[in-house]
């Protein structure tokens, strides 16, 4: 089967949540993605979405992105990925970096 995992991970007192994508981004984690983006509450001031451990995102993916960024309009988003990464590839051709803060580990 194909490996993929979300965690979500709230920081600081619910001020901070972290959603991690380990494995494939894909249609896969639709559901599970946007439930994740759902419990964001209105404490909730910084969204990352860490894609450091995605080692592949498909079009459907960068949609769910999209939608995050529109559905957490009130916070702000920031994707993390590894430097040199297929993920850091994927958002640049797709100039995902005008879209998201995006900080490159």
């Amino acid at each position: 089967g194909v490996e993929m995992a979300l965690r979500v991970e709230e920081e600081e007192s619910g001020r901070r949540l972290r959603i991690a994508v380990e494995g494939q981004f894909t249609f896969g984690l639709y559901r599970e993605f946007l439930d994740a983006i759902d419990q964001c509450g209105d404490d909730v001031k910084l969204v990352t979405i860490d894609l450091e451990k995605t080692e592949y995102i498909d079009s459907a993916a960068l949609g769910l992105l999209i939608l995050a960024e529109h559905r957490l309009s009130g916070c702000k988003t920031l994707l993390r990925v590894c430097k040199g990464s297929i993920a850091e590839e994927v958002l640049t051709v797709t100039n995902f970096e005008k879209l998201f803060a995006i900080e490159a580990a």
